[in-house]
Formats: C-alpha cells, sequence, structure tokens
C-alpha cells in the first residue's frame, strides 16, 4: 500500500436521511477516526462515540465509510478526521525472510502520523517566517497568566497582562488609556467630549415605536421585552405595572373595556382618578421609580377628554329604554364627582297613569331602598287645569321618591316625562337630596309642570339611581346622566 493523500479530514452537512459517509483517505483502525458534530447555528461541537454514534467500515490500510446509528439532521454537520495512534508495533525477526508487506504498513503509518501532525501545526498560531529567530512563543505559566489577559509587549513576545490601567506593555495610546480605565459611562462620555444625559439631543431620523406582541390585562401588567408599542387585551382591572427598568416608555392600545386604577405612586393617572377605557383608546407611560408608573398621555378613541375640569360637566351614561322594567345607573363616582344630573327625554310608561318614582342605592346598585319610610318629599305643580293655582303634594314616609306626586303619566305616544333631576353631593355620607323639574302629560289631557325635591330619611353615601313607574314597564325614551367634576 502506498499513502498518495495528504489528506485526513472531510466534512458532510447532514439532511436528516443520510447515514452513510466515505472516508477518502486511508487509516488503519477504526479507533483511529474522531467523528464531530457541529450545530450549524452556533457552532456547539460534539463528539461522536463510535460503536453508540456511529460504526466504521474498511481501513486497515485503505479507505472507508463512517456509518451514523441515526441520520444527522440538516441543521448539523459531520467532520471525520483522522488521529493515528503514534505507536510502532513492528518486530523483525532476525534472520527471517524480509516482510516486505509489514515494513510498507510502518512506512504508511508513519506518514500518517506526519501528516497528522502537520494538520494540527497548521492550524495553530505561528509566527511569520521573516520573525527573527530569537523570539520564543512561550507563554507565562499558570499562575502568571491565572485570570488575565493574553497580549503582546513592544517586542512582540507574549505576555500576561492584568489590563491597560498602569500596564505600559499593552500597545494602546495613552489616550486610550485614559479611556478604558474609566469607571462608568458617564465618566467615559467626559473622556470622549461626548454629549451627555444633559446635552440638547436632535432626532435625525423617524422615530418608531417598536410593535410588541398582546398582552393579557392583569392586576399587575407585565408588558412584554420584545418592544414598547402593546395591544392590552381582556378586562381585568390594572392596578400596576411591572418594573422594566426605571426610564423605560411605553405605549398602550386598549382592545376593550377595563379600569385604570390611580395610585398616588404606583399608578399615577392625570386627574388623579381612575379612568374607563375603551376599545381604541391608547395611552403612553414612564417608569420613573423602579416598579413606580406615571401616564404622560391619554388619548380617547372617541376624542373626549380623560379629565374633567373642578366644576366641569361630564357625560357619564345614556340609557335609552324599550319596555324596560327600570333604568339603572351605576355610574356615579364620588371620588371623582360632586353632583349629578339626570335629564329626562319623553319618559313614557308602557301603562296608561302612571305615577314616575326615583329610589337609590348606597351599594352600587345592588340593592335600592324601597322601605316605607326611606324617603321624603314634595313636589309642586302647575296648570293642571286652565288658570289653576299650584297645588302641593308631601310625603314625609314613602318606599321611594315620586317624582310626578300623585299624578300619572299619559302612556300616549310623545306624552312622556321631560324635565331634569338634580342630585346634590350624594356622597357626602349625609342625607342625599334630589330636586328636579319635570313636564309631562296626564291622560286627562292637562299638561303639568312639576317642581319637586325630596331626599333619602338616613344618612349614607349615595351611588347609584333607578327610575321606575309604579307599575308597568318603561316603553321609550332615554335618561343622559351627567357628573359635574369636583
Amino acid at each position: 500500500m502506498t499513502v498518495t493523500s495528504t489528506t485526513n479530514r472531510v466534512s458532510y452537512t447532514g439532511d436528516g436521511s443520510t447515514k452513510d459517509f466515505a472516508v477518502p483517505f486511508e487509516f488503519f483502525a477504526e479507533d483511529e477516526l474522531q467523528v464531530i458534530e457541529r450545530v450549524i447555528a452556533t457552532g456547539a461541537e460534539t463528539t461522536k462515540m463510535l460503536n453508540s454514534d456511529y460504526t466504521v467500515e474498511d481501513g486497515s490500510g485503505a479507505t472507508g465509510t463512517v456509518k451514523a446509528i441515526t441520520a444527522p439532521a440538516a441543521t448539523v454537520s459531520w467532520t471525520v478526521v483522522r488521529s493515528t495512534k503514534q505507536t510502532q508495533e513492528i518486530d523483525y525477526t532476525d534472520n527471517d525472510p524480509f516482510p516486505a508487506s509489514t515494513h510498507e504498513d510502518g512506512l504508511d503509518r508513519a506518514t500518517m502520523i506526519a501528516q497528522d501532525s502537520k494538520a494540527d501545526t497548521d492550524r495553530a498560531l505561528k509566527f511569520p517566517v521573516t520573525d527573527s529567530e530569537s523570539l520564543s512563543a512561550e507563554i507565562p505559566n499558570s499562575v502568571l497568566r491565572a485570570s488575565k489577559f493574553l497580549a503582546f509587549d513592544s517586542s512582540g513576545l507574549p505576555i500576561a497582562s492584568a489590563g491597560p490601567t498602569g500596564d505600559s506593555s499593552i500597545p494602546v495610546s495613552s489616550f486610550i488609556e485614559t479611556l478604558l480605565d474609566d469607571a462608568d459611562a458617564a465618566i467615559a462620555r467626559t473622556t470622549l467630549g461626548a454629549i451627555s444625559t444633559e446635552d440638547a439631543n436632535t432626532f435625525s431620523k423617524t422615530q418608531t415605536w417598536s410593535k410588541g406582541a398582546d398582552i393579557a390585562s392583569a392586576a399587575a401588567l407585565a408588558p412584554g421585552t420584545d418592544g414598547n408599542y402593546f395591544d392590552v387585551t381582556g378586562m381585568t382591572a390594572i392596578t400596576s405595572i411591572a418594573s422594566v427598568a426605571v426610564g423605560t416608555e411605553i405605549k398602550l392600545h386598549f382592545d376593550g373595556a377595563l379600569t385604570l386604577t390611580h395610585h398616588a405612586t404606583d399608578l399615577i393617572l392625570p386627574g388623579g382618578a381612575n379612568i374607563i377605557t375603551a376599545a381604541g383608546d391608547e395611552a403612553e407611560f414612564i417608569e420613573y421609580a423602579t416598579g413606580d408608573w406615571r401616564c404622560t398621555s391619554y388619548q380617547k378613541a372617541n376624542g373626549e377628554p380623560v379629565a374633567s375640569q373642578s366644576g366641569q360637566w361630564k357625560l357619564l351614561a345614556t340609557k335609552t329604554a324599550s319596555s324596560s322594567a327600570t333604568l339603572d345607573f351605576t355610574e356615579f363616582n364620588n371620588e371623582l364627582y360632586i353632583d349629578y344630573e339626570m335629564v329626562l327625554d319623553a319618559i313614557l310608561p308602557a301603562t296608561n297613569d302612571q305615577v314616575l318614582r326615583l329610589v337609590i342605592s348606597t351599594d352600587g346598585g345592588s340593592n335600592y331602598d324601597s322601605a316605607a319610610s326611606d324617603y321624603g318629599w314634595m313636589v309642586e305643580g302647575g296648570a293642571q287645569q286652565p288658570n289653576a293655582a299650584p297645588t302641593a303634594t308631601t310625603d314625609i314616609a314613602d318606599n321611594a321618591l315620586e317624582l310626578t306626586g300623585t299624578l300619572g303619566v299619559s302612556n300616549v305616544a310623545g306624552a312622556g316625562v321631560s324635565g331634569e333631576i338634580l342630585f346634590i353631593n350624594p356622597g357626602a355620607a349625609a342625607r342625599c337630596t334630589a330636586l328636579w323639574t319635570l313636564f309631562f302629560e296626564r291622560s286627562t289631557g292637562e299638561f303639568p309642570f312639576i317642581n319637586g325635591g325630596g331626599r333619602r330619611l338616613a344618612s349614607a353615601d349615595v351611588d347609584a339611581a333607578r327610575l321606575l313607574f309604579v307599575s308597568g314597564n318603561i316603553a321609550s325614551g332615554t335618561v343622559r346622566l351627567y357628573g359635574r367634576r369636583r
């Protein structure tokens, strides 16, 4: 046999099906081949095990085949490299015939060892042949080089360096030395003469919010790290936002209605009050301290302001009856609003000649007060008949506020009750007072104009109201509830 090639390695890329890989160079024993698998994407390498990961055919001074137990995937490569044992096992016997074949195997093995060694040295760091022969490639011993950098001195000799500070053997300029020993970014900017955070910054390109994956609403909202502009799904009330890093800005797009809960430090909202979101609303926040966020901008989809000024009236709800037993208003928010007003537009009874009533709640509308002596009221009406003097009706212990007194409302189309009801500071934990002015038509053809007033006889924080007729449903009509900002 002869060794006609200087090659001692070959590589293949897997495809998930090929198992046989040709070894195009000569080798002797199966354990003189190494198979190394490399993940193409990361470069991570694993040495495969003979008979566990692969087997070898042929060899014995000729070429052969590496046979994978499991076909390598398309994401990896296999490199087969020869590593000939550096031993000499030929022993000649005196006066025997010359063993030409055995002798030739020994020469072949020596050649392969030389080739394998040369392949290793060819891949090693070497001094160029033009460098002086006096240069030493010996690196400092393990004690001297522990926890240090490999560097080269001004003569090109390898040294162990702890870093540039005070180490004149490192080939960098004196200016770079002053930069490399700076303790933090602020000092480095000063060294470089760079713009600091206090200096003006000019945007030279379009600034773009990076869209991240949608995030589900939660009491502690958790922004993703894949962007700074997120859609918020779901209807869970948000009371805080998880920390990202102080100075982080995020933009949220709400897909539906939920409550953003104001907190004096954790979640500061415009106007210092909760916000009920709507689909299409957008808000911007900045983390001004660890875990503490401030809303710096809130844009409602309908264009309304998010926070009203003190004394300003704001529409809170609109309810339209359609054969409704009651019209309930639970939108009271006594932290934000001091007074409330209901505007009635043609509230028509389904049953003729019915008195319109009002009852109120102290538990957000879960229950409405309707005991026999919960309310006291008085109404005064005029023009019940042509040129008639005003008459007054009162009840000091009733189960509702009788808004039309004892006068029933006609159920003829267009004859419904219109007017206003004013609630004066119902959140004061006092005896809630309501004043009203109403106009309607009776079944007798009269057109009463009613002024009235009443109150809940026990002190409490009132936070909901209900309109209903004494009997039957509310056939039609619309009521708008407004709140006056504190």
